[in-house]
């Protein structure tokens, strides 16, 4: 859209009539711009929030395109001080433009004319009230930033209340003639007749709003949705049952002015469910006819023969709710002449664009029917969704949101809600023929401008139907001294999927990462480790919570816990990242320090727990590693050392390696990790070490923990004691986990202890993966990237790269 702006004609001298009018026509002529209407009807579908049938309102679109258009055409008025005294004295023959715009699309619907102010009027931030003495017309006022952009418009009758956006710089104003819910066609004869006989409009400006609020009820327009939908027209309180009488009241909200209304019944229309209508009748005089019990959303009124004029009382039938926040995050109420606000309309999935930010409004849907309300802290897709039986992903930005997907039926009934996190998985009902969808904030709140902004900065936002990654077959020749030597820095995905439950195997451990505190995995964060210069992801796994026995006896992993692992560890291939799965937390099945006959039990459960692992995924190229065990105790003295516990190590360990080769596959050549008892560096856990025996050379590496607090030379002794236990081996060694605490005693040098520690590994060949459990850990913050610790992850990624130039 072009605009073209005009500066103001200033007349310096008296010029004949011929010469006005040729500059007018000129002006007219060829300043017209072009309008996008498209772009217009989108903004007023999306002011009336709820599928409003515009064509029963047959002025809306046209006006605010035609006033806009007419503002364009005109200089600014500059030199206005006070814009609502302008308009009251005005030159009535001069200061209108008429037009019927014919060349329009919306003129289409009724070839309306319109009365339209030459001028662009400057405004204060101020309240208003519009005065036209004839109820049958009624304003538009279009408001503009100081660039002249339309933002916005009111549309009032007589009597309303105006108060501009605080965006607003200048207004321009249209009039329309209303009768009978319709607009009128007249001519410019007409209109200028009105004129000449005395029509005028007028703002005045309201010092105290609470004041107006006494004042006594004015008679003005027809009932219009634009009126009623209007917080200002509103005051606290409500009109007596008995008498009519406005009375004060914090329970309920209602109309300062009484609006006309015909013989004809009305349906009353709010997109709201929450909020009743009270209807209390006058006659012509303002007299007290009748009271009217709630109306809720689709109820119907007609009016007593005696009455000409109604005040309106509006109400929340829920407790709780803020009417004040419902209107100012577009509430909107009518009386109509049928049902327009009742239904959500319904489109197809692979229609919805969830990443447009006028697509999702300020609310929700109630989960007990299904109805929209207004709430100012969520935001909800505008239209139910047709959907199919695929599975499909919750996609948020980050671990404070979750989404309400609440399932319909084909007669609108509600099914199920369910309550989701980022990364997790949905699939719908049999029953189900539609959802609706709304997203919040938990554990802290968002604004509704705030959640758009979410939406418009986040790739991907919504719901996505799942497609598993196709992972890489071919099997790449790769020793485990060379993968060692790839790793720079490597991250643990701490404290989510190695967590513990209460129970084993039951529905509620598919949800086990949430255990510990920490938000669903999703694929962003895994893309968002790999662009921050991790090559190696370190995913434990406790598996046990999600096993059974089966009739034999047997061990069986829950086939659901291993699609969700399959997930997370496909989160990582796709970002080409080295990936160490592992088993963690199995105490319950696998530990050493037992006597003869159990060590068989627990050896076979190894046996069973890695044959589903490494079959589950015997296809991955050389990017996936299996790793044994994790820090695996000794029960006969906890968390030390003996000679029998460290012999069953060694037995584990040989179970493992020959578990994982006899699948075949890929998994014949893959690199494997294994630790040495509770992954420990003391003498005695090296001295008792056992290499595994394998069918092919140099694909073992050997895993150990150690973290420290030490600082500069004296953690140099620690990696000399590894370097020569990984010679006696023959083997590369791993730090599978490393790290210090948030509190480390001296903070300012807690990065530089990081950078010393990965430096002086490095120099003995020993690369390190920082143990990042989501809290004192942490490195990454999983619910808000933007709060990482980017001052520890540059230390690290820096020192391993100035290791290995050095």
């Amino acid at each position: 859209m072009r605009r073209i702006k005009i500066k103001k004609i200033v007349i310096v001298s008296i010029l004949s009539f011929f010469m006005i009018m040729g500059i007018v026509y000129y002006i007219t002529k060829h300043n017209e711009m072009d309008y996008d209407t498209a772009q217009v009807e989108h903004e007023m579908i999306d002011r009336e929030a709820n599928q409003v049938d515009v064509s029963s309102y047959k002025k809306d679109i046209t006006l605010i395109s035609k006033s806009e258009t007419i503002s364009n055409q005109v200089p600014t008025i500059k030199d206005s001080e006070n814009a609502y005294e302008v308009i009251s004295t005005l030159d009535q023959k001069d200061s209108w433009f008429y037009e019927n715009f014919e060349n329009t699309k919306e003129s289409q619907m009724g070839g309306n004319v319109y009365l339209s102010l030459k001028y662009y009027l400057q405004i204060q931030n101020a309240i208003i009230r519009v005065n036209v003495n004839d109820n049958s017309y009624r304003m538009i006022i279009n408001e503009y930033n100081e660039d002249y952009k339309n933002i916005g418009y009111v549309d009032l009758c007589n009597g309303d209340i105006y108060h501009e956006m605080d965006s607003a710089k200048y207004i321009t104003i249209s009039i329309y003639n209303l009768n009978n819910g319709r607009s009128i066609e007249k001519s410019k004869s007409e209109i200028k007749k009105d004129l000449k006989n005395g029509l005028s409009f007028s703002l005045s400006r309201i010092e105290d709003l609470a004041k107006l609020s006494t004042e006594k009820e004015q008679l003005t327009g027809e009932v219009n949705i634009e009126s009623l939908s209007n917080y200002y027209n509103y005051r606290k309180g409500w009109y007596q049952s008995w008498g009519g009488t406005y009375e004060y009241s914090e329970g309920s909200m209602c109309t300062r002015n009484f609006y006309k209304v015909d013989g004809k019944p009305y349906i009353y229309n709010v997109n709201d469910s929450r909020i009743t209508l009270e209807i209390t009748e006058y006659d012509k005089n303002g007299k007290w006819v009748k009271y009217n019990n709630s109306l809720i959303n689709g109820g119907t009124f007609k009016k007593q023969p005696k009455t000409s004029y109604i005040g309106i009382a509006i109400r929340s039938r829920k407790w709780g709710a803020n009417i004040d926040s419902i209107f100012q995050n577009g509430l909107r109420i009518d009386l109509a002449r049928k049902s327009h606000m009742t239904n959500t309309n319904t489109c197809n999935f692979d229609d919805v664009d969830f990443e447009d930010t006028n697509l999702w409004k300020p609310g929700a849907y109630l989960y007990e029917t299904g109805e929209y309300i207004i709430e100012d802290n969520k935001i909800c897709y505008n239209t139910f969704c047709k959907i199919g039986s695929e599975d499909y992903t919750v996609n948020l930005p980050n671990g404070y949101l979750k989404m309400s997907i609440l399932e319909l039926n084909k007669d609108g009934k509600v099914l199920r809600n369910s309550e989701l996190q980022s990364g997790q998985k949905w699939k719908k009902l049999n029953k189900t023929d539609k959802i609706a969808l709304t997203v919040y904030g938990y554990n802290k709140k968002y604004s509704v401008s705030e959640l758009k902004e979410l939406v418009s900065e986040y790739s991907g936002f919504g719901l996505k139907l799942y497609e598993r990654y196709t992972h890489s077959t071919q099997m790449n020749e790769l020793t485990a001294s060379q993968f060692v030597n790839m790793i720079n820095v490597g991250w643990n995905l701490g404290n989510s999927l190695d967590s513990k439950s209460e129970k084993r195997n039951v529905p509620a451990n598919l949800k086990q990462e949430l255990n510990w505190g920490n938000p669903y995995i999703t694929e962003g964060l895994i893309n968002y480790v790999a662009k921050a210069g991790f090559n190696t992801i370190r995913i434990p796994v406790t598996w046990y919570y999600n096993t059974y026995e089966d009739q034999n006896g047997n061990l069986v992993i829950n086939e659901e816990w291993l699609n969700r692992i399959q997930d997370v560890v496909d989160y990582a291939i796709k970002n080409n990242m080295y990936v160490i799965l592992n088993t963690h937390h199995e105490q319950p099945i696998i530990y050493t320090g037992t006597d003869d006959k159990t060590i068989i039990k627990v050896l076979n459960n190894a046996k069973e727990l890695w044959t589903q692992i490494a079959e589950r995924f015997k296809t991955y190229d050389e990017h996936l590693i299996f790793e044994a065990y994790n820090e695996v105790d000794n029960i006969e003295k906890s968390w030390n050392y003996s000679d029998k516990a460290a012999a069953q190590m060694n037995q584990l360990n040989q179970v493992f390696v020959d578990t994982v080769r006899g699948t075949g596959g890929n998994n014949g050549n893959r690199i494997l990790v294994v630790p040495t008892l509770l992954d420990g560096t003391d003498s005695n856990f090296y001295a008792a070490f056992n290499m595994p025996k394998d069918i092919v050379t140099d694909k073992i590496a050997v895993e150990v923990h150690f973290y420290t607090k030490e600082y500069n030379q004296d953690i140099e002794n620690n990696f000399i004691g590894m370097s020569i236990f990984s010679k006696s081996i023959n083997a590369p060694i791993i730090i599978g986990e490393f790290g210090t605490r948030d509190f480390y005693p001296a903070p300012e040098l807690r990065a530089k202890q990081a950078a010393n520690y990965v430096t002086r590994a490095a120099k003995y060949g020993l690369k390190c993966i920082w143990w990042d459990n989501g809290s004192d850990y942490k490195l990454i913050d999983r619910r808000d990237f933007r709060k990482s610790d980017f001052e520890m992850i540059k230390a690290l990624l820096e020192a391993m790269l100035t290791a290995c130039k050095g």
